[in-house]
């Protein structure tokens, strides 16, 4: 028995460290193409974003949707290290400002994923209201910061996230108890999981919330220590 459990965290180890030689090997990839990035809003989400998304390392058929990819430095890290299947799907949704939707365009060639993404110019209230129901396996909210703004988006993500699928939302805590309330993501992501918390999981909860989600049916809901039921009316 000493042995095979032996043999079990060697195996276990073993292929920790494939992956992290696979994640060097990448990294080193990276740093040799020249990619046009006048900020870096990623190297400090990517520890974060490791453990919840490892479950779509390499998976075929992933659809990925990026409200604010910006120059596209966080879609191009997605690419390289979780949605790696060349079936793999991303869909960003951005005002392109300037000439940011040229910049991503010429960092998507670079990368070679080109074939891979699809690119929405526009804002993210309209052309969420353009997408399937029900298909993206994960979302990441990372558009205007308006409270508003991230409330609809949430709400009309939530109808494209497929069941178990997870919903990302950045900034949680920029600027809180500097800006009023109506202009922080916080307040929005709050009520946000406020109202569907008999829907969701929270996954993560600093800088970044990650929620999964359960479903889409409630057929009671918990007030306190009391529950109401849809079905019965009772």
């Amino acid at each position: 028995m000493r042995s095979v459990t032996r043999l079990l965290i060697t195996v276990s180890l073993t292929g920790l460290a494939v992956f992290a030689l696979a994640d060097r090997a990448r990294a080193d990839a990276a740093d040799q193409k020249k990619y046009n990035f006048s900020q870096d809003w990623t190297s400090d989400r990517v520890e974060i974003w490791r453990g919840p998304l490892q479950r779509f390392r390499g998976k075929p058929g992933i659809q990925y949707l990026e409200i604010g990819a910006f120059e596209g430095r966080a879609t191009i890290w997605m690419l390289e290290n979780v949605f790696t299947h060349p079936t793999a799907r991303v869909t960003c949704i951005d005002i392109f400002p300037h000439d940011t939707r040229k910049i991503l365009l010429s960092n998507l060639a670079i990368s070679g994923f080109t074939n891979k993404a699809k690119v929405i110019t526009g804002k993210s209230q309209i052309a969420l209201k353009t997408l399937a129901p029900d298909s993206f396996d994960v979302i990441y909210i990372d558009g205007p910061h308006v409270a508003r703004d991230v409330l609809v988006d949430a709400v009309l993500s939530w109808q494209l996230l497929k069941k178990d699928g997870l919903l990302i939302f950045d900034d949680y805590l920029y600027d809180a108890g500097t800006f009023p309330d109506e202009l922080r993501a916080q307040v929005a992501i709050d009520a946000f999981i406020t109202a569907y918390r008999n829907n969701l999981e929270v996954v993560v909860r600093n800088d970044l919330v990650i929620v999964r989600k359960k479903s889409d049916t409630v057929w009671f809901v918990v007030l306190d220590k009391y529950w109401y039921n849809w079905w019965d009316k009772e």
